[in-house]
């Protein structure tokens, strides 16, 4: 008989494979290694396959597409249930293959290279905002050992370690950690510079793209402000619609306007082009 559903367990060299027919027999019980995959796939025909959505499962979902499969994705906290005994490729493998059949499942979208690409820049942006942040608070933690407490916000900070590299004396510090202080603003300037040009990418990216600048708040970008309120007129916005759509209380309150203690919120965690989305 024909397989019918196949589970695959995925990993970086050796991929357990669990495929059973129509009526559940296990036919396919192996561990494949990484370069034997396609072929093994490419032997039999079309059927369902199916995966955790772990590192790489978008790419190779693509690639089974490729060759005439139904992928689905399933988050990995929905297919420990399924499993029968330790925890193992095998075991694994018929897990999935259990759980992809259930009417019940939740399954996960397949991200194009596109899309991956795109969660890529917000990946790395947000990991050198991280970075910056870090940075800003050893600086704070520095000075504050030699008494100068640095208000806050980002910008405060800057203009202060201005002042500061300017006449490091009239504050008593000596030159030594003058030099550091500079070294210090050399790296942020540059990490700046990084976030500065990401954040212009991930412009371009919108600015040519009409369809991707109304894709879901997921990838990282809000709806346009009509998409977003379900209502052919932007300046009558259905509060329904609106409320459901938001994006969370956190990303609402980094890029709100109510608190002045809020600045710093918008200057850090959200790039020029998503806070005028929300902010207008």
């Amino acid at each position: 008989m024909k397989v019918k559903t196949i589970g695959i367990d995925l990993a970086k060299e050796v991929f357990g494979v669990h495929g059973v027919d129509a009526r559940g027999k296990s036919l396919v019980h192996k561990r494949v290694s990484r370069k034997h995959l396609l072929g093994l796939l490419a032997k039999l025909e079309p059927c369902l396959v199916g995966m955790e959505a772990c590192g790489s499962a978008h790419h190779w979902a693509r690639e089974i597409e490729k060759l005439g499969h139904t992928v689905k994705l399933m988050s990995p906290q929905f297919v420990a249930p399924y499993r029968k005994g330790n925890k193992n490729d095998p075991n694994d493998a018929e897990a999935i293959c259990e759980a992809v059949t259930r009417p019940s499942m939740r399954f996960v979208p397949i991200k194009s290279e596109a899309q991956q690409d795109l969660q890529a820049l917000h990946r790395v942006r947000e990991q050198l905002l991280k970075s910056r942040t870090a940075l800003v608070n050893q600086v704070r933690g520095l000075l504050g050992e030699h008494g100068i407490v640095a208000p806050r916000g980002i910008a405060h900070l800057r203009r202060l370690m201005v002042e500061i590299l300017a006449e490091p004396a009239s504050r008593g510090l000596s030159g030594l950690f003058g030099e550091t202080l500079f070294e210090i603003g050399e790296r942020l300037r540059f990490l700046d510079e990084r976030i500065r040009t990401y954040d212009l990418r991930i412009g371009r990216v919108f600015a040519h793209d009409a369809s991707e600048q109304e894709c879901p708040y997921h990838l990282g970008v809000a709806y346009s402000r009509r998409k977003l309120s379900g209502s052919s007129d932007p300046a009558k916005p259905s509060g329904r619609l609106l409320s459901a759509t938001a994006p969370p209380t956190s990303v609402r309150r980094a890029v709100g306007r109510k608190h002045p203690n809020q600045a710093h919120l918008r200057e850090e965690h959200v790039s020029p082009w998503l806070r005028r989305s929300f902010c207008r």
